[in-house]
């Protein structure tokens, strides 16, 4: 999917769940820095690359993604060491496919999982937290 500069999908966004990357150049005029702007997305099968502005790129996988849900139902969920175990073996015991992805404004993007919590945005500064924390980077 391509966004032009004002933010319009130039593509239908259900090509989406086919297309392997998102392209977001020049989206964020603001104080984002090129650290936290997402502008490649490529969608594996237990995981993705996700590469950003500042030329940085990492393996994630959607577990972790979906284990650092930010939506009011999976927030809660994560408030101790204790509590991330649980939802992880939680959502580890859930058929994990490729999701479909949407992009939410200029600043991130929705994961529609099969199965499970589906109403979590992402933004392009958490996916580039969790990334560091959680993911592998790459060359």
């Amino acid at each position: 999917m391509y966004i032009d500069y004002e933010g319009v999908f130039s593509k239908h966004s259900e090509n989406l769940n086919f297309h392997p990357y998102i392209e977001a150049r020049n989206l964020f005029r603001r104080t984002m820095s090129d650290g936290e702007k997402l502008t490649d997305l490529e969608r594996g099968d237990e995981d993705c690359i996700l590469r950003f502005g500042d030329g940085a790129s990492f393996k994630l996988s959607y577990l972790s993604i979906r284990s650092r849900c930010q939506c009011a139902k999976c927030k809660p969920r994560q408030e101790n060491e204790q509590r991330i175990i649980e939802l992880e073996e939680e959502i580890s015991r859930l058929m994990l496919e490729k999701p479909k992805v949407e992009l939410v404004g200029r600043y991130g993007i929705r994961f529609e999982w099969p199965t499970g919590c589906s109403s979590g945005i992402h933004s392009f500064s958490h996916l580039r937290k969790i990334s560091e924390e959680l993911g592998k980077q790459i060359d």
